[in-house]
């Protein structure tokens, strides 16, 4: 019974096996996952080597860029006499605007006004930081 499959497909396959009737395994010789009879395993372990790759890619990038802005903000805060807004404030405090304003009515953290803007010293904001973190282990 002849071969129902076009010629030219019939050439692909019996290129792709060796002499011995084999598949045929060009560059490799460890056995690939999809050889076990099951393509969904090739798949599965291309994902999972992408996934590890775009992982500690991203890992590198984050890393990267929190070293960069560590740097920038330690060459900021090295200046004890820098003013920074409310907004600054409540970004390193990780509270809202109107909590740091709230703080500066209470005077309990140290600003001073410019013009109609209020601004905190770096300083300031260091000492207040420091009192209430011995305020809590009182």
């Amino acid at each position: 019974m002849a071969d129902p499959r076009p010629r030219s497909a019939r050439l692909v396959h019996s290129a792709a096996r060796d002499a011995d009737g084999s598949p045929d395994r060009v560059g490799s010789d460890r056995p690939r996952p999809a050889d076990h009879g099951d393509p969904r395993l090739a798949a599965d372990a291309f994902v999972t080597l992408i996934g590890s790759v775009v992982r500690q890619a991203v890992r590198d990038a984050v890393h990267d860029e929190l070293a960069a802005h560590a740097h920038a903000s330690a060459a900021v805060d090295d200046d004890p006499q820098r003013l920074l807004s409310l907004t600054d404030t409540a970004k390193r405090l990780g509270v809202s605007r109107s909590q740091v304003y709230t703080l500066i009515q209470s005077h309990e953290l140290p600003a001073i006004k410019v013009g109609d803007v209020w601004r905190v010293p770096v300083d300031g904001l260091r000492a207040w930081i420091t009192r209430q973190l011995v305020e809590r282990t009182k």
